[in-house]
C-alpha cells in the first residue's frame, strides 16, 4: 500500500497541475506496516470502525484534503489518481470520499 501511494505522490509532485509551491497530500489514517493504528485525530470506534475496517488489513489509506488550497487542486489530484489507476500505472483507487478526505483502496 505504501509503495503504491508513494508512486501516486511522485506523479503528483511532477504534475503540471501542481506547480510551485508544491502541494503534498497528507495521509490521515491507515495501518502501520508493523501493526498498530495510525489515525490522525479520528476515532476508531463506533460508526467509524466500519469505515476503517480495511485499514486494519493494510489495504486502505485515507488521504486528507486539508492541504489542498482550493477545489481545483482537489479535482486535479483526484483526476490524476483516477487516470493513473485506469492506465494501470498504480494499483490504488479512490474507493469513496467525503468533504474531508479520500479512502484509497489497494486493488491487487
Amino acid at each position: 500500500m505504501e509503495e503504491e501511494l508513494g508512486y501516486l505522490v511522485s506523479y503528483w509532485f511532477w504534475d503540471e497541475e501542481n506547480p510551485a509551491p508544491k502541494i503534498y497530500p497528507r495521509m490521515t489514517a491507515g495501518s502501520l506496516a508493523w501493526g498498530g493504528k495510525f489515525d490522525d485525530g479520528v476515532c476508531w470506534s463506533s460508526h467509524r470502525a466500519q469505515n476503517h475496517r480495511w485499514h486494519r488489513q493494510g489495504k486502505d489509506m485515507d488521504i486528507g484534503k486539508a492541504n489542498f488550497p482550493d477545489g481545483n487542486k482537489i479535482n486535479a489530484f483526484r483526476d490524476l489518481a483516477d487516470e493513473l489507476f485506469l492506465q494501470k500505472r498504480i494499483f490504488v483507487e479512490i474507493d469513496h470520499e467525503n468533504e474531508y478526505h479520500w479512502h484509497f483502496r489497494l486493488r491487487r
